[in-house]
């Protein structure tokens, strides 16, 4: 029984989707101290000092308090591990976090960056 169950738990998690935290990620804003309003957002994005390019990248937004929704954008790649997000929506003013995530592959790296948000 004890063998039987190691080699499920071996096989689930092998076929688990590979995860980690260390995504770096630098951010260019337009304006450059966020208001509320539209923001333009140039992501950079490493990993050990690399550049990553060619990963299919998202970004959200949300209030670090309750009873606010979550806030979504359109990333586009512009090349040289840069990521565009046209217009997002910073739609009150407070401390934010913006959790961008990059999958490749079967591989997800993700990261948390916190931001004040003036009116």
């Amino acid at each position: 029984m004890k063998k039987l169950l190691l080699v499920f738990l071996l096989a689930f998690t092998a076929c688990a989707p590979k995860s980690s935290s260390k995504l770096d990620v630098t951010l260019e804003l337009t304006p450059s101290t966020p208001r509320i309003g539209k923001t333009n957002i140039v992501l950079k994005l490493m990993r050990d000092k690399q550049i990553l390019e060619g990963w299919n990248v998202s970004i959200e937004g949300n209030m670090t308090h309750a009873g606010m929704g979550t806030v979504d954008g359109t990333v586009t790649e512009l090349g040289a591990g840069k990521y565009q997000v046209k217009n997002f929506d910073f739609n009150m003013s407070g401390d934010w976090v913006l959790t961008v995530t990059a999958k490749k592959d079967s591989e997800t790296l993700t990261n948390d960056v916190k931001l004040e948000v003036a009116q």
